[in-house]
């Protein structure tokens, strides 16, 4: 039997150690946050359509590891539930080696006012499913190179390789799901320059179940590398220092971790908001490997501007750019990310059940700043506070 020579290259995309291994992710967690937590899902407090796009690790002319998504999201006011759908592509590797996943998330917001206090506690479940795909074709086997013409013989011919593509180039599909856990707490609902601390934690790709053809397996190769399991924690802190005939400065702090195997990521920095229109922040970011001490750190720049869309609509724009100050800065390039999000002041599902689906924020007497609280006193992120409101809910023009 002719022996078959794993190519080096394939083996460290595909079947790299439950260790080593980590699911895509968006720059950072502020404006991804359903992403990294499945209990944050429609916490805007609208019905939301979105779109984000992530470059890096472009170096020389070569095409960036890219990752892309869409989402959609619905804060429910006529119920205690919200919910959303999505879908993501992550590229690396010159385009070849491609991850894709699709599934919905929900979460339960129950809530305890004490006084003026309202303590909101969501509790979220992502389920999704993974497949992986690699293009063999555009890669070069070991047993292709010949140590005088390389990947040609001596007539100029390519070589060819003993190694046969299983599996049609792809994964099985894997059931990957999440669980999450959010506490927000606004201290004083009577005042409108009230603080509000929102802390949680989050644990993916919980379960394996049933047999390679309907399990937790990802390997391209069939050799029975599973999705290794990973765990975030974060904590935001929103205060509004200033508020003057309802313009007001807000500022967000917060910081995050996550784990996968001995990967460990995190982040800290601020965002600041004047009202709901623009906002600039800055953030740290620092990634290790355990044996090896810290490998990475870089610094990221956000800004995001919103803006009024229609009578009941709002439109945000993103960008993040992040760039490297230690390890590879002078290998790769930055990484860009793009983000834009409509928001409806409406509620689809509640309105074809015939309840009320109008979101407590398209009233303005309802209307909380900065964070709301809304139906049955779910804690949403107040959007819709804006000095342009008139009285009868309508946005100046």
């Amino acid at each position: 039997m002719k022996k078959l020579i794993w190519p080096t290259i394939v083996v460290f995309l595909c079947n790299l150690p439950f260790s080593f291994a980590q699911d895509p992710f968006f720059t950072h967690f502020y404006g991804n946050k359903s992403f990294f937590n499945p209990s944050l899902v429609g916490l805007v407090g609208s019905t939301s359509i979105g779109a984000r796009y992530k470059s890096q690790w472009r170096h020389n002319g070569n095409p960036a590891f890219r990752t892309v998504a869409v989402s959609y999201e619905e804060s429910l006011p006529c119920s205690f539930f919200d919910y959303g759908l999505f879908a993501t592509m992550d590229e690396e590797g010159t385009s070849n080696f491609k991850t894709y996943d699709v599934g919905f998330r929900i979460a339960g917001t129950p809530a305890i006012k004490t006084l003026n206090t309202v303590h909101n506690l969501r509790i979220g479940m992502d389920f999704r499913w993974v497949w992986k795909t690699i293009d063999f074709n555009t890669l070069i086997f070991s047993d292709q190179l010949d140590p005088k013409y390389g990947t040609v013989d001596v007539n100029g011919v390519a070589n060819p390789t003993a190694f046969t593509p299983p599996l049609d180039q792809q994964s099985t599909t894997a059931f990957a799901p999440a669980v999450g856990l959010t506490y927000k707490v606004l201290f004083d609902e009577s005042d409108i320059q009230s603080p509000s601390l929102m802390v949680g934690a989050s644990y993916h790709n919980t379960l394996s179940i049933g047999n390679r053809d309907s399990g937790h397996e990802d390997s391209v190769l069939g050799l029975g590398g599973t999705v290794p399991t990973r765990w975030n924690a974060f904590a935001e802190f929103e205060w509004i220092p200033f508020y003057k005939n309802k313009v007001f400065l807000l500022i967000k702090p917060s910081i995050f971790y996550q784990q996968q195997g001995d990967l460990d990521y995190w982040e800290a920095g601020v965002q600041f908001w004047r009202n709901r229109l623009i906002s600039v922040g800055g953030y740290y970011h620092a990634n290790s490997r355990s044996e090896v001490g810290n490998n990475a750190e870089w610094l990221s720049f956000r800004v995001e501007t919103g803006a009024l869309g229609g009578e009941n609509g709002r439109v945000n724009l993103g960008f993040t750019y992040a760039t490297n100050f230690k390890g590879l800065r002078n290998f790769v390039g930055p990484t860009l990310e793009f983000s834009v999000t409509y928001h409806f002041a409406a509620s689809p599902s509640c309105n074809l059940a015939g309840l009320e689906n109008e979101v407590p924020y398209g009233n303005p007497k309802n209307v909380k700043c900065p964070t709301g609280v809304g139906a049955r006193s779910k804690l949403y992120e107040d959007i819709w506070f804006d000095e342009n409101w008139r009285p009868n809910g309508k946005f100046n023009r």
